[in-house]
């Protein structure tokens, strides 16, 4: 999908941030968690990964949609996920509004996790 069709799509009802997930920050003596609602962009994928270890693993990748831009979302910060999983931010890319300029949402592009949740 383009960019002007990623904006359009979200323009629209098309992402429900029905899903809850949880930021997990290191504070100044504690660990803090900063829930936010999300919505699944694209479906978790299992690339197959080769380790400098022997043999290869399986890496979960996963790409989520947020309105909450309040958030000190960072690469490398931890994402727990509605069913218990934390993955690590990969990447992230803001929705830009465009007709005023600014942000009002955010894509995190995620990574690792347990290879398979359900075993």
């Amino acid at each position: 999908m383009n960019y002007w069709g990623k904006v359009i799509a979200k323009d629209s009802s098309k992402y429900k941030e029905n899903l809850s997930g949880v930021l997990v920050l290191i504070g100044e003596k504690t660990i803090v968690n900063h829930s936010f609602k999300y919505a699944s962009v694209t479906a978790r994928k299992y690339t197959s990964v080769v380790s400098s270890l022997a043999g290869e693993f399986l890496q979960p990748t996963e790409t989520i949609y947020t309105t909450t831009i309040d958030l000190p979302f960072s690469k490398g910060a931890a994402v727990k996920m509605h069913e218990g999983s934390t993955m690590t931010i990969k990447d992230i890319e803001p929705v830009i509004n465009v007709d005023t300029g600014q942000t009002k949402a955010i894509i995190l592009y995620l990574s690792g996790g347990v290879p398979n949740e359900y075993a």
